[in-house]
């Protein structure tokens, strides 16, 4: 009877934690509560970065998984950095002084401007919001690595604009100084970045330039590093 009546004890308590962390994960994919969470998280870093930045949604799931949806990004200029329908990140683990570690990440519908212009990356707003003042000790310090088992690409569009290269844009071919990739899909396995250097395993890749160059499939292992 006693171990019965500890079952029964138990069954209604795992019962209870059950219907607590569903009622729980309902509230937090509820339409109200993700347009709330977006509003506050995009308000902040407005006021952080000094610019616009806008979150239409934001998704918290079990295991550690977080979806942004229609998320526009603006640089200090008012230029337009990014907008992305859909984001979702799964961490695998959780350490930010050392490092990142996603399991996964998708990326939909995505326009990202990479603008160079007067020596600066329209990007470094958010580069200089993340520098520590403290003074780097290169003895024994480890390297910020970031890693991602599994990322998702489906129709990114990609521009690069070094607009301190007067070169002017050729009639036929790339122009080096102004890329634009459209329509790049992919997946990417194993993505290790540690401080400047990538390393990546393309199992699938295509995309096609304004040019009219189409790259229909890449694959293979890449290190992209200062040293080649």
């Amino acid at each position: 009877r006693i171990l019965i009546g500890i079952a029964k004890v138990l069954g209604k308590t795992l019962l209870g934690v059950f219907i607590f962390l569903y009622l729980f994960v309902a509230i937090l994919n509820s339409t109200i509560v993700q347009s709330f969470l977006a509003a506050k998280v995009s308000d902040y870093f407005s006021k952080e970065w000094k610019s616009k930045v806008s979150i239409g949604g934001l998704e918290i799931r079990p295991l550690l998984t977080v979806a942004l949806k229609d998320v526009y990004l603006e640089a200090p200029n008012k230029d337009t950095v990014a907008t992305v329908s859909y984001l979702e990140a799964s961490f695998k683990k959780l350490e930010f002084v050392k490092g990142l570690e996603f399991s996964s990440v998708r990326l939909d519908d995505v326009n990202f401007n990479l603008d160079i212009g007067d020596g600066k990356l329209n990007l470094s707003f958010i580069i200089d919001y993340f520098k520590s003042d403290k003074p780097k000790e290169e003895k024994d310090r480890e390297p910020y690595v970031i890693k991602v088992n599994r990322c998702k690409l489906n129709n990114v569009n990609f521009a690069l604009n070094l607009n301190d290269n007067p070169t002017p844009i050729p009639e036929f071919g790339v122009a080096i100084n102004h890329m634009q990739y459209n329509q790049i899909n992919g997946v990417l396995d194993d993505i290790v970045v540690i401080n400047d250097s990538i390393n990546v395993n393309i199992k699938r890749f295509s995309t096609k330039e304004r040019s009219g160059m189409t790259l229909k499939n890449l694959k293979g292992k890449f290190t992209v590093s200062p040293k080649g």
